[in-house]
């Protein structure tokens, strides 16, 4: 062989190559790539591989010499989905350490592509592909520095990007890969603690004479017949941020359609046949600076998972057929001090499930499915005091079944019309307004209760600190409001007082109340307690009846918005039996003046006549 040749030879093999050569060991270093070079069709043991050694890349190396397999199927190889691939059948079972494309040269850079598993291994089984995360090298990629994370080892690393100009917008408007049928299982068999990873991002900002006029649009979809298993806990992250349409921090609009069914859970013994699972977290993670969203999620299959947090800046919609199961685990979304955004919507049908429930700051819901919680309280937060930032609209076909709690912090729930009545199950009969701006609003008509056979009448409104808004805009029946005793020093925010704010539309016809507040509405000792205070925008008389009267309930604490009623009392209703909510009607200004103005000439009118 010429020095040349030699030298070359080096520039092309690594010196721990040759030296494991010599030993006659399988030569690796850090992860080797193979990159199908081949457009269109193709299986994955006939497919042309081209084969790059270790993280960094470089010239492809011949297999056949380096005495490697043909095609994938060992931990310590990555496969490279290139370019034109239209379609990678996967005709057997078989092993990476990573499925990997970058954004400038990846797959679907000029077409949708398809990684099919549906019966194409031999006799008409579905494809397998087994991610040992054990062995990846660094959780960017290939072509980036960086030590290896203990965190989280990104099992599937897919970038779509640099469609920059509008005639390759025009040609390829949504970039699309498909994983169609199969099995993907992704384990990390030397520590099942350490998190794995699918990371899809679009990135890449546009060059400066793009005439792009609108967001690129990327989708990867996992089909109602795939199966995702994973043995470690599970994250799915969104796009980068990138400067689109002249936006900074923009991102693409990333899609991901979940429609198959995903395990995030380690099987704890030897015994496949009777299993015993311990379920794990699964998050769905944004990048720190893309806004508004990240990504946006449509999951309509079924995802088993110990605990799920859904981080801010994502978008996520559970359609008819999706069934989310906790398995006694925690739903958390949103972070409590985020300056971004989380909208999450849940179709008629779908079904959540979840020990209990943390919906966090600037966080939008649209629930029309069913929501249970086995354990705990269902809490809704907002940071701002004044803002409506985060809000959940339960819509017709909705159905709740919450084990303790219902709590709105400084934000806001709001029951839709036709909202069936008893559909909302509040098993400790208590919705809790919970510091200045928590409101709930009510369309329907005793849409709660507390036990399966029971009513509305069996539930409280529970104010516990600063204003607390309840607005009522159909027929209504509750236990009563209730006024917890909170001391001053368990609040920081200088809150001194609770005050429920009662607000009755035109449209009510009656409100029926066990007792008014069960006497929790009294004087207590303003130096420890929070003063307590009910005022009521659009009181009339013969509107809030009582079935019976409690005399700790102190009724100067009682008060109309206007000031347009004053001294609030009870009578008795001598035709139904119990008491209503009475009290003296003050006129305005303008109308005493007006009726004043009648009286006198009227009486000028009888002296002209004498």
């Amino acid at each position: 062989m010429s020095y040349e040749k030699i030298l070359h030879a080096l520039t092309i093999v690594p010196l721990g190559w040759l030296a494991a050569i010599a030993d006659g060991e399988t030569p690796y270093q850090e992860m080797d790539y193979r990159y199908i070079t081949q457009d269109g069709t193709t299986n994955w043991s006939a497919a042309s591989w081209g084969i790059y050694p270790g993280a960094s890349g470089g010239e492809a190396v011949d297999y056949e010499a380096a005495g490697i397999s043909k095609y994938p199927n060992s931990n310590k190889v990555g496969i490279h989905l290139n370019w034109n691939l239209k379609q990678l059948n996967v005709d057997g079972e078989y092993t990476v350490g990573r499925i990997y494309a970058n954004s400038s040269a990846g797959v679907t850079q000029g077409s949708d592509s398809i990684i099919n598993m549906l019966g194409t291994a031999s006799g008409g089984a579905d494809g397998v592909i087994n991610i040992d995360t054990d062995y990846i090298y660094s959780e960017k990629g290939p072509s980036s520095s960086g030590a290896d994370s203990e965190t989280m080892r990104w099992a599937i690393y897919i970038g779509i990007g640099n469609e920059h100009s509008q005639s390759k917008w025009n040609n390829n408007p949504e970039a699309k890969l498909t994983f169609d049928g199969g099995t993907i299982n992704i384990d990390h068999p030397s520590d099942s603690s350490v998190a794995s990873g699918i990371r899809f991002y679009g990135t890449g900002a546009p060059s400066t004479e793009s005439d792009l006029t609108e967001p690129l649009k990327k989708t990867i979809t996992f089909t109602e017949t795939n199966t995702i298993n994973s043995s470690t806990a599970l994250i799915f992250q969104g796009a980068t941020a990138e400067t689109i349409l002249g936006v900074d921090n923009s991102c693409s609009y990333v899609t991901l359609n979940l429609n198959g069914t995903i395990y995030v859970r380690e099987n704890t013994t030897p015994d496949e046949e009777r299993p015993f699972y311990e379920y794990k977290n699964l998050t769905f993670k944004s990048d720190t600076a893309p806004t508004p969203y990240t990504a946006h999620y449509n999951i309509g299959g079924v995802i088993e998972a110990g605990s799920w947090t859904i981080e801010s800046n994502q978008q996520i919609n559970l359609t008819n057929t999706a069934y989310i199961n906790l398995n006694g685990g925690e739903l958390r979304m949103s972070n409590w001090s985020t300056t971004r955004n989380l909208e999450f919507n849940m179709a008629e049908g779908a079904v959540l499930s979840a020990k209990n429930i943390w919906i966090g700051d600037k966080t939008r819901l649209n629930i029309s499915g069913s929501v249970t919680t086995t354990d705990g309280t269902f809490y809704i937060y907002q940071n701002s005091q004044s803002e409506d930032y985060s809000r959940l609209v339960i819509n017709k076909g909705t159905t709740f079944d919450i084990k303790s709690d219902i709590c709105i912090a400084q934000s806001t729930i709001e029951v839709a019309k036709d909202v069936a009545e008893g559909s909302l199950i509040v098993r400790s009969g208590s919705i809790r307004l919970d510091n200045n701006h928590a409101t709930l609003i009510l369309h329907s008509s005793n849409a709660f209760k507390k036990t399966d056979n029971g009513t509305q009448s069996e539930v409280t409104v529970s104010s516990q600190r600063g204003n607390g808004y309840l607005e009522l805009y159909a027929d209504q029946s509750f236990s009563h409001f209730n006024f917890e005793n909170t001391t001053i020093a368990s609040h920081t925010s200088g809150i001194d007082f609770m005050t429920l704010n009662l607000y009755i539309d035109s449209s009510v016809d009656l409100i029926k109340l066990a007792s008014l507040s069960n006497g929790t509405l009294g004087a207590v000792d303003e130096t420890t307690y929070l003063k307590k205070n009910m005022v009521i925008d659009g009181f009339r008389e013969y509107l809030i009846h009582i079935d019976s009267i409690n005399h700790d309930d102190d009724l100067s604490l009682v008060s109309s918005k206007d000031g347009d009623w004053i001294d609030f009392k009870y009578i008795e209703d001598t035709v139904n039996g119990g008491y209503w909510l009475s009290a003296t009607n003050v006129p305005e200004p303008a109308a005493f003046a007006a009726a004043f103005g009648a009286l006198a000439l009227a009486f000028a009118a009888f002296r002209r006549s004498r």
